[in-house]
């Protein structure tokens, strides 16, 4: 007995030592993440963080559900938009996202169900729990060029008991500004700060800006998308199933949009979509082959995210469309 009140007592001390540097370390910490387990088709559920870099200062918030929809979570919507960053409106306010625009115009019926760094390999191995969460009719899934030949492994398509258990600690451990401090640097996560804790630096000018313009273009020697054609088929054949009509919008990057920039992986992979969808006879969008412009006016200069004006000008072609 006493021994087990010995190890109680140590057990509290620890458990208070960890408490103290949490709150300690909670003031020095600048960091938030907003991705959850890679297993988990959802944010951080009622979350603010602070998108900061030399091109913007935008707010991200997640609903209780962990998606970027305000005051919506509870209700029933008959569509559903499923995809990565430029469907989250990454980098813009939520209503100035194309999501938000084309919503107001299908009278509020669409939920946004798009993760930052999600992809279609995402969407698929996680496509029976957003069925059975969303119940949708009508599913818009976008794609990108980084959807192709950047696939997975094929361990996260089984996942087990023993999975969830670890993803349910690396979220805790992702919430945890002890954490967040001393392995911010190690992660590949897209990183956010907490509000009143961003940077100081001031937002540059496009001047400014293209003096420091790096070079990120998405570049994938990896023309076999025969992986990603077998995924767009069987999740086709699983909404067939349930009927769910299935839509598709395809953004290529700012690298490959711009005429002196298109290559061989870009050309593919719209004409796969494209390919596909005339097969299925799905109706899809191409934004890039209406606009006869520069789309760097569209995209921030040191990312590969829509600005509000390209936000703007894709609504404006998919509603044309409509």
């Amino acid at each position: 007995m006493k021994y087990f009140f010995k190890k109680l007592i140590v057990f509290f001390y620890l458990l208070l030592t960890l408490v103290t540097l949490e709150i300690f370390f909670s003031f020095l910490n600048d960091t938030e993440f907003l991705e959850r387990s890679a297993g988990t088709y959802s944010l951080f559920p009622n979350t603010t963080v602070v998108d900061k870099t030399l091109e913007r200062r935008t707010l991200v918030s997640t609903n209780s559900s962990g998606f970027r929809q305000s005051g919506s979570s509870e209700k029933v919507f008959p569509n559903l938009f499923l995809g990565g960053s430029h469907c989250f409106g990454l980098g813009v306010l939520e209503n100035e996202s194309f999501f938000t625009r084309l919503n107001k115009k299908n009278n509020y019926s669409f939920y946004n169900g798009c993760i930052i760094n999600f992809s279609i390999t995402s969407v698929f191995m996680n496509l029976e729990s957003i069925l059975n969460k969303f119940k949708p009719k009508k599913i818009l899934l976008t794609l990108t060029d980084s959807d192709f030949g950047k696939l997975q492994s094929d361990n996260v398509l089984n996942r087990n008991t023993q999975t969830i258990v670890q993803e349910t600690i690396m979220d805790l451990l992702y919430q945890s500004d002890t954490f967040k401090l001393f392995f911010k640097n190690y992660l590949s996560r897209k990183k956010f700060y907490k509000q009143g804790k961003e940077p100081n630096d001031p937002i540059l000018n496009r001047e400014e800006l293209k003096l420091v313009q790096q070079n990120l273009s998405f570049e994938n020697t990896n023309n076999d998308y025969s992986r990603e054609k077998v995924i767009l088929e069987e999740m086709f054949l699983n909404l067939k199933q349930r009927k769910i009509e299935l839509e598709i919008l395809y953004i290529p990057s700012k690298y490959y949009w711009k005429k002196k920039f298109i290559s061989k992986k870009k050309q593919n992979i719209e004409e796969l979509i494209s390919n596909f969808c005339d097969e299925k006879k799905l109706r899809c969008f191409f934004p890039a082959s209406k606009i006869k412009f520069d789309p760097e006016d569209f995209f921030y200069i040191l990312d590969s995210e829509l600005n509000k004006f390209g936000h703007e000008k894709i609504s404006e072609i998919i509603k044309l469309q409509n």
